[in-house]
């Protein structure tokens, strides 16, 4: 003892120390296994030794040193880890074995082991040895060729269940890789693999070069297939050696009834051939018996001496028709007879010298004919006109000598007049000089039959290149000649040749009232009430073609022409012309849209801009254009600093619903009913009768 500390006890005697930081001899220490004069050297189980006392582990721990919980070893049913000991429930889902220490050398399914622990696997797998490779997939999945885990699903044509390896026999059209299934070559129903097909569909044929299956629409005259070859071919063809294709069979009993129909065929066409020869020779045999008679026979005298063994009925052709005029475009006939007085056998030639004139056409029947003695033959002529013209031409009988040559014996003449027509005669149309041309025609100044007329021709490339030309012209020929009017222009008649199409009509002195305008060195003489004159003359003619159903469609000056400047003293003094536009309202009123392209633009209502249908009001819109250049004495148009420099401009103003205003020295009552006319609602314009009466009361 030193300084009262006691530093050693006896040897029965532990040591430990209490809190007052004093050593005392005590009995022996609890729970000490060694102990000595120094006190506790080591404790039981379960303690450890802590400033010469034995202090309780933590309940878990077996042995444990320095702390409560720094565990040396665990009791039963516990691991330790990390110096701490763990209950085993912890591993139990991935824990299959445990060491005596408590530590894991075997895991379950989905975990793997590492360092004595378990941890799971990828999702995929079932087991596995780390966390990126599966030794075996999980229930939904299998393992590839790859090592890969695939969901089951993915498998097409497995014919076997599908397990955690994959497929081990594939369904027909399939073949199998590894343990996966692959759909064979296209039509290939058994296959080794992609390349190299060994059963084919049904009409399907196995190549035995390329080990893929052919169509058997792609195999000539093959017909029917079995086990992926060609079985039957069709007629005159048999198989190859390895049934993939049909090559030609000669059979020779075939090539044998093959000559036979053919020569049956021959002897049946000529048959037919000499049946119809004899019935053609035997109906000109009646034909001629019908036209070749006994002169004693015939009621009709033969008067007429073409020689002195040759006698005819007739001196002239004489067509026979109710009033002795031909019908132009109609075939006209007469006939007369030739006999035979002599004793012997006379050979005649009739012939007409203009068979296939422009005017007509001429066919007789027979040109050729053999008269025996006493005989006589009915001879047939038709006469087609093209025109109305007068015809005079004969035609020439001809006798055959001996030596085969001819002798001229009588000329029968030919005097003939047709009925009227629009078809003209060339012969009577005159063309003077031109004075205008377009683009389809040239206006010439004329005459026909001495009077004054206009000739406006069809240039040549426009009837032969554009047949709708062709067929406008004939419908303006047929309209034009149904139309009576004093205020319109009159018209005579055409020229219809291939070479001419021409229309024939009154020749206005003055020109078109568009010419008038442009000459305005003649504004004094035109005053007001002439002008008002030549619209309502117009406007009449205007209103005889409303009447009866038929559209102008291009009213402008340019299609009124002026007769005389002396509106005083003489009735009509403006007439309307040009209907190579003009259609029948009945026909086409349903349907008429801009899309024909008739008219000019300037003089185009709103309704035909918009291509809508238009009808009669379009008419009335261009003529109140007209009556206005008319009272203006100018263009509508013109002189509006740049504002309708194109046409395109005209027509977006049109559309808009905007109007020229009043122009300078326009009376307002004429302006109204300009205005009332070019209204933007065609069925709140004037209809021509009130426009005639209005304009009338000005």
């Amino acid at each position: 003892m030193i300084n009262g500390k006691c530093l050693e006890c006896k040897y029965s005697y532990g040591q430990y120390l209490y809190t007052t930081q004093t050593l005392n001899c005590k009995n022996k220490v609890n729970h000490c296994q060694v102990q000595s004069k120094f006190g506790c050297q080591r404790c039981d189980d379960g303690y450890f030794l802590q400033e010469g006392l034995c202090i309780t582990c933590d309940e878990r721990c077996l042995t444990c040193t320095n702390t409560s919980t720094y565990c040396l070893s665990c009791k039963e049913g516990y691991f330790i880890d990390d110096h701490q000991c763990r209950d085993n429930i912890e591993m139990q889902e991935s824990c299959k074995l445990y060491t005596a220490t408590g530590k894991c050398v075997k895991c379950h399914d989905k975990y793997y082991i590492y360092d004595f622990g378990c941890f799971p696997c990828k999702e995929e797998c079932n087991t596995c040895t780390d966390d990126q490779s599966c030794i075996e997939c999980n229930d939904t999945m299998y393992k590839n060729q790859n090592n890969e885990c695939k969901f089951r699903n993915e498998i097409h044509g497995c014919k076997s269940n599908i397990t955690s390896k994959g497929c081990d026999s594939c369904e027909d059209g399939y073949y199998l890789v590894f343990n996966e299934c692959f759909k064979c070559g296209n039509h290939c129903k058994k296959c080794k693999n992609i390349e190299n097909c060994q059963v084919c569909e049904n009409n399907y044929i196995l190549n035995s070069l390329t080990l893929s299956c052919v169509s058997m629409s792609f195999v000539d005259h093959c017909i029917k297939t079995e086990n992926s070859k060609c079985s039957h071919c069709s007629f005159r063809y048999k198989l190859n050696e390895n049934k993939e294709s049909c090559i030609p069979n000669v059979v020779w009993w075939i090539v044998l009834l093959e000559i036979i129909t053919a020569i049956l065929i021959l002897i049946i066409i000529v048959s037919i051939v000499c049946v119809v020869t004899k019935v053609f020779i035997y109906n000109v045999f009646l034909k001629q018996k019908s036209i070749i008679m006994n002169i004693k026979k015939l009621k009709i005298q033969m008067n007429v001496h073409a020689t002195s063994d040759i006698m005819i009925s007739t001196e002239s052709i004489q067509f026979k028709t109710l009033d002795n005029l031909l019908s132009v475009d109609t075939i006209n006939y007469a006939s007369f007879y030739i006999g035979n007085i002599s004793n012997s056998k006379k050979e005649v030639i009739i012939n007409c010298p203009f068979i296939n004139d422009y005017k007509y056409q001429m066919t007789i029947y027979p040109e050729c004919v053999n008269l025996k003695p006493n005989k006589c033959c009915h001879v047939k002529v038709s006469l087609l006109p093209y025109c109305t013209c007068l015809i005079n031409d004969t035609i020439s009988l001809y006798e055959v000598d001996s030596l085969n040559k001819k002798r001229l014996i009588y000329t029968l003449p030919i005097k003939a007049q047709t009925e009227l027509s629009p078809k003209l005669d060339i012969a009577d149309v005159i063309e003077q000089k031109i004075i205008g041309e377009g683009r389809f025609g040239v206006i010439s100044k004329g005459s026909y039959k001495g009077i004054p007329v206009a000739i406006k021709r069809l240039k040549e490339f426009s009837f032969n290149t554009e047949k709708s030309l062709n067929t406008d012209f004939t419908k303006e020929v047929e309209m034009l000649y149904k139309i009576r009017c004093d205020y319109i222009v009159h018209f005579y008649g055409a020229l219809c040749f291939d070479f001419n199409k021409s229309i024939i009509m009154e020749y206005a002195p003055f020109g078109s009232l568009r010419n008038l305008i442009i000459k305005k060195n003649l504004n004094t003489q035109i005053n007001k009430q002439s002008r008002i004159k030549f619209i309502i003359d117009a406007a009449k003619g205007i209103q005889y073609l409303h009447n009866n159903g038929i559209l102008h469609r291009d009213i402008k000056p340019e299609n009124i022409l002026i007769m005389s400047l002396d509106t005083n003293n003489v009735s009509v003094c403006a007439k309307l012309t040009d209907f190579g536009s003009a259609r029948n309202i009945n026909m086409l009123q349903t349907n008429m849209t801009f899309t024909t392209g008739v008219g000019s633009p300037a003089f185009m209502a709103p309704e035909i801009l918009l291509l809508q249908k238009y009808k009669k009001p379009a008419d009335i819109y261009a003529f109140a254009i007209t009556m206005y250049e008319t009272m203006k004495w100018g263009g509508a148009y013109d002189n509006w600093d740049g504002l309708f420099e194109y046409p395109w401009q005209i027509a977006e103003f049109v559309v808009s619903g905007k109007r020229l205003e009043k122009p300078e020295g326009m009376e307002d009552n004429i302006f109204l009913i300009i205005s009332k006319c070019w209204n933007n609602n065609p069925q709140q314009r004037l209809d021509i009768t009130t426009l005639i009466e209005l304009l009338t009361n000005v």
